[in-house]
């Protein structure tokens, strides 16, 4: 492997002997780059000129999202023409691939064979087959603890990695957007996640199912197929434990994502990127610490949604990565258009993220925090969809825009020789650690059905040391 940029020995992950290390020659000290492709946009005819203008801006990477419905579109048959295209200008233009799977959106084929294994919501209606807001080749949102289906998902990733581990242009794989349900009621209640759910319960009581009842205060149980996940949050332990199965049940199916995209595929670098809101997303499966650990190169998305200071969100991803490099995955591009039909007053959050200062701003904390990996998650707005003209830093047409030349000039500053040495140094270790307490959190969750008391207490006491100049550093502890 050559043109690799990583900080240390990554020792032994998950049963592989998996040594990589990261080399600063003839490798851009940051990664300056954005989500291109997301099948059907943008239009083919204007790839070729994309990519020029991308890498006469200082662009030296892409992501594009290989969903499974857009490439699997049979049995055993794979679709990759129009993605081989993608790889074949990268390697004739110098831009780097991240290929982004996405599993979690399942081809039509398999929601029509396999309805039992449709994602169950608490209120008992499965998800429908729809148009995504990100994309435009469909939603079918499937479970995977039915085996069906991730079988079915493990056999993609494999041809997905094994198709192009020898491509040029390749830089490595994104495995999970996000790294979460993005909502704690997308929980999944089918009868799979049911006796997943029973197992996970067994091994936490060590098979007693009198421990349990005494613990639950469900005295009559009288088997462990009497046991279902509350559809009602509540504080009390069957919450508290259907959440933790959650989060522990995601954790898993992270790991079968490393662990067959690194069989097809040990050369190239496995990526991933969270929401940077482990202090409040925990319900919701969203604990970028434990997610770190499945990848050589973490990530954080961060916008207004974020619901924090940038600098947390930084912080936070930098110690969730445990010394690991890290980007900034999804950064600040445009506003959206989203809710906005006969609002009387702005969103102003959204209309900060179009300014060229913000942009900049948004960049040099980012780069503060210790990020060395700046993209967007957009290059170009998509043509259609509820983000249509979301997010980019080009315009729709994919001409440049005020936005587009902002970042233009940060990557070359960020490449000119003065910065050298600055890319050198990293971030001071805290002069005080803030725990996160995943118990307290989820008990939050439980009492009031969100987080905002523990994340907003927790945020408030983040600021306090930020504004007085202690460097105060969010820890997490197993």
């Amino acid at each position: 492997m050559t043109d690799k940029h990583v900080l240390s020995d990554l020792g032994v992950i998950t049963g592989h002997s998996f040594q990589k290390k990261y080399v600063t020659s003839n490798a851009a000290p940051v990664e300056i780059g954005a989500v291109y492709y997301r099948r059907s946009n943008p239009p083919e005819h204007d790839w070729e000129r994309d990519y020029i203008t991308a890498r006469e801006d200082g662009h030296i990477m892409f992501r594009h999202w290989f969903t499974w419905n857009a490439i699997n579109i049979a049995p055993d048959i794979y679709d990759f023409e129009s993605f081989d295209k993608h790889l074949e200008l990268a390697a004739k233009h110098g831009i780097k691939t991240i290929i982004a799977e996405h599993i979690y959106e399942a081809p039509d084929w398999l929601y029509h064979r396999y309805p039992h294994a449709r994602r169950e919501l608490a209120n008992g209606n499965t998800h429908s087959s729809c148009m995504g807001d990100s994309n435009a080749t469909g939603i079918t949102r499937m479970c995977l603890d039915n085996k069906e289906v991730l079988e079915e998902a493990k056999k993609f990733l494999y041809e997905l990695a094994r198709h192009y581990r020898d491509v040029p242009g390749l830089y490595g794989y994104d495995i999970w957007n996000e790294c979460s349900l993005y909502n704690a009621k997308e929980m999944c209640y089918c009868p799979a996640s049911q006796a997943a759910f029973r197992e996970w319960l067994k091994r936490e009581y060590g098979g007693n199912l009198n421990k349990l009842r005494n613990a639950w205060r469900r005295y009559s149980l009288t088997s462990w197929d009497e046991i279902e996940m509350p559809r009602h949050i509540q504080p009390y332990p069957d919450t508290i434990d259907m959440v933790r199965f959650q989060n522990d049940n995601a954790q898993m199916w992270m790991e079968i994502r490393e662990s067959v995209i690194r069989e097809a595929d040990p050369k190239h670098y496995i990526a991933a990127h969270g929401n940077a809101k482990t202090f409040s997303d925990l319900p919701a499966c969203g604990d970028d610490y434990r997610a770190a650990e499945h990848c050589d190169i973490f990530g954080y998305t961060f916008w207004y949604g974020n619901r924090c200071h940038a600098m947390l969100g930084g912080d936070m991803t930098r110690l969730a990565a445990g010394g690991k490099e890290f980007w900034r995955a999804e950064a600040i591009g445009n506003s959206d258009w989203q809710g906005r039909g006969g609002r009387k007053t702005p969103i102003l959050e959204k209309e900060e993220m179009s300014d060229p200062n913000n942009i900049r701003l948004d960049a040099m904390m980012s780069f503060a925090a210790g990020a060395r990996g700046y993209l967007n998650p957009r290059w170009r707005a998509l043509q259609d969809g509820g983000l249509f003209d979301a997010f980019g830093w080009y315009n729709l047409d994919g001409s440049r825009s005020e936005r587009s030349e902002e970042v233009k000039q940060i990557a070359r500053w960020a490449d000119s020789p003065s910065c050298r040495e600055l890319w050198t140094a990293r971030p001071i270790r805290g002069e005080i650690g803030l725990l996160l307490i995943e118990e307290a959190q989820i008990l939050c969750y439980a009492m009031y059905g969100d987080t905002d008391y523990y994340s907003l207490t927790y945020q408030g006491a983040y600021e306090a040391f930020l504004h007085v100049g202690v460097q105060a550093d969010p820890i997490r502890l197993w």
